[in-house]
Parts: structure tokens; C-alpha cells; sequence
């Protein structure tokens, strides 16, 4: 399954290639408000720097994406690590565009493969999900090569094959974007 998610992702790279306009990369870092109040660790109160490939026409911009994050923390039984590798698309619209400001509306698809290892039971946990969230965001060219943007997200993530309770996550975000163009 992985192998086939790495090939969909590199094929979908290189056919936004053939007739983008505009490349580059892009940099995000975001965080779950609520989750900051509440002090949960949930997935949506994770910090979680994403990297994004950039291929841009006159009416669409398509962003495959990469992301890490790890964390580890103590409690009364011993270590728990955790680990996440997110693999995702993002296909954008422009719905206003003065000279250096655009907002957009899109949707965001993302591939989680998760990874918990117990150290006081020596159990190691396996999952994956996927998360679907509509967006919204703008952002503003400080120059032809460089912007600054922020997005707001609904985060639908669905229940894994794995999970027999059915249950479904509902959750906003935000994220700040920096983006880099050729």
C-alpha cells in the first residue's frame, strides 16, 4: 500500500508539471486552537511542519504534501512514542486576485500512518487514517519568488480499517504557509 501511495504521489507531481505555470515548494507549520485551550493531545493539537510541492496554472493550484512528526512523553507505566508519516494532496481555486493578494477555496486529502510503541508493555500499535478538510486561505506575494498565506481548515478524519467503533473526527485548523516560486 505504501508503495502504491509514494507512486500516486510522484505521478500526480510530475502531470502537474507538464502544465503548471508557475513551481515551487512551500513550508506550513499550524495548530488546533481549541486544542491549545483544552491541553489535549490530540491529533489536532499537534504541530505538525508539512512541506508542500507547488504547481500553479491560471485556475488551479496543486499541492502534493509531505509531513512528519513525532513525540514522546512519560506517564506512571513508562515511555509512549509516537510517530506519524502524512503523504496528501491539495488541489486549490483562486476566488479573488488583486497584484499580490489571492484567496482560494480547495480541499485537502491526507494518508496518516501512525506508529505508537508502549515501552512498559513492549507493544507496538500500527494504524492509518484518512482525513479529508475543506479549505479556506489567502495569501500575499512579498515578490515573484516569495509569500506569506494563512488557511483554515475542516478536518473530517474517517475511521481506519482497523478501528471496529466507526467513529469519525470533526475538528478546525490553521495553518501559516510560507511559499518559495521558481
Amino acid at each position: 500500500m505504501k508503495k502504491i501511495t509514494c507512486m500516486l504521489i510522484f505521478s500526480i507531481v510530475l502531470s502537474g508539471n507538464l502544465f503548471s505555470q508557475e513551481k515551487g515548494f512551500g513550508f506550513t507549520t499550524g495548530i488546533d486552537l481549541v486544542g491549545l485551550f483544552y491541553g489535549d493531545e490530540s491529533p489536532s493539537a499537534s504541530v505538525v511542519p508539512t512541506i508542500y510541492y507547488i504547481s500553479r496554472t491560471e485556475t488551479a493550484q496543486i499541492e502534493p504534501s509531505l509531513s512528519y512528526y513525532s513525540s514522546s512523553s512519560d506517564d506512571d507505566d513508562g515511555d509512549v512514542k509516537r510517530s506519524q508519516i502524512g503523504i496528501g494532496f491539495g488541489y486549490l481555486q483562486p476566488k479573488y486576485t488583486s497584484d499580490n493578494f489571492t484567496s482560494y477555496i480547495g480541499g485537502r486529502l491526507l494518508y496518516s500512518m501512525i506508529s505508537t510503541k508502549y515501552s512498559y508493555s513492549g507493544d507496538d500499535y500500527d494504524d492509518s487514517q484518512i482525513s479529508i478538510a475543506p479549505v479556506y486561505g489567502a495569501e500575499y506575494k512579498f515578490s515573484n519568488h516569495f509569500s506569506v498565506g494563512g488557511e483554515l481548515r475542516l478536518n473530517i478524519t474517517l475511521p481506519s480499517a482497523e478501528d471496529e467503533s466507526d467513529t469519525r473526527t470533526i475538528y478546525t485548523s490553521t495553518a501559516l504557509f510560507f511559499r518559495f516560486y521558481k
